[in-house]
């Protein structure tokens, strides 16, 4: 509750100083680096110890970082760590942030060469040249955990029903979207870029990596698959 009047001075105004529950250092750039968690019980940042470390917690600590994946780094990858505040995550995927993991905030066995990171990317973005002329439309790469780079999807049953646009579009940011197929924005630069095959998607997934996909493929460099997405006006 709150009074709506006061005998406040202007001097005595209410402020707050945030800070964000996960954070990054060591990294060349933003998505990337030692991991950092906030420590409530001693109101500080503190490293995370590798113990344990592994996708599900990279994910998921990129998830509060604002992106939509990620990939785990150990034997502090961003710089030797001083001190450590957490150890031994351990995440089972549903979490929806690390403090709901099992973990270890109150010992540790670890050394300064153990700090625990991450390299986070979006899941999807979307390429063409210069046929596509608009944000919302493109040739779909999508995030490879395996390669460790973004690997084009081939356009076999890419359209036999709207879901793997939807999701793609969904991913982006809009409501939803088209297939397109035969490299519509471009084609492909180079066929052993192409990751993923006979996407299929059920309607209710969250990320490419619950759809049922091919890692090999028969495509061309015109089989790129990609989308028109829907834009509110």
């Amino acid at each position: 509750s709150f009074d709506q009047t006061n005998d406040c001075f202007s001097d005595e105004g209410a402020g707050v100083i945030c800070y964000p529950e996960i954070t990054l250092v060591g990294g060349v750039s933003a998505n990337e680096g030692n991991v950092m968690l906030w420590d409530y019980s001693k109101e500080s940042y503190q490293n995370v110890c590798h113990d344990g470390w592994g996708k599900e917690e990279a994910v998921i600590a990129c998830k509060m970082l604002g992106y939509q994946t990620g990939s785990y780094t150990t034997n502090s990858n961003f710089g030797i760590v001083k001190s450590f505040g957490f150890d031994d995550f351990a995440c089972v995927g549903g979490e929806k942030d690390l403090y709901q993991c099992k973990h270890n905030n109150t010992h540790h066995n670890c050394g300064q060469s153990k700090g625990a990171g991450v390299i986070c990317q979006n899941e999807i973005q979307l390429v063409g040249s210069s046929y596509g002329s608009y944000a919302n439309e493109g040739n779909v790469k999508l995030w490879n955990n395996v390669t460790q780079a973004y690997n084009y999807v081939c356009d076999n049953g890419w359209n036999r029903n709207p879901n793997q646009a939807n999701l793609a579009c969904k991913l982006l940011g809009y409501r939803g979207g088209n297939a397109t197929v035969k490299s519509q924005f471009g084609q492909v630069t180079n066929i052993e870029h192409i990751g993923f095959d006979n996407v299929n998607c059920k309607g209710n997934e969250n990320s490419f990596s619950e759809c049922d996909f091919n890692t090999e493929h028969d495509c061309t460099q015109c089989h790129g698959a990609g989308v028109i997405c829907e834009v509110e006006y």
